[in-house]
């Protein structure tokens, strides 16, 4: 996880849904805590076909709110990631 925590450019995918209040925390606690990270939220709720997107089986989004952690290079470091388990794979 070197490469996370000394590298600037890692990224959080936060899949969620325009209804979903505890998405909504997540994603302002992210930009509060960690703003020095690229954070991209997909509401999968913003196409009606979203759920049934091959990307979803790919990457093990089976509920929201779902994070996934990657690296500079796209390299996924932890799936289904919690904000403590951010602080202490970023060193916070």
């Amino acid at each position: 996880f070197d490469s996370v925590r000394n590298d600037t450019t890692a990224s959080i995918i936060l899949f969620t849904a325009t209804f979903s209040d505890k998405g909504r925390q997540i994603a302002d606690q992210l930009s509060a805590e960690f703003p020095q990270l690229h954070t991209t939220i997909i509401n999968i709720d913003s196409d009606p076909h979203m759920w049934d997107a091959p990307y979803l089986d790919y990457l093990s989004v089976d509920r929201i709110p779902y994070m996934i952690l990657l690296d500079n290079h796209g390299t996924i470091h932890t799936r289904d990631a919690r904000i403590w388990e951010l602080k202490r794979l970023l060193k916070y």
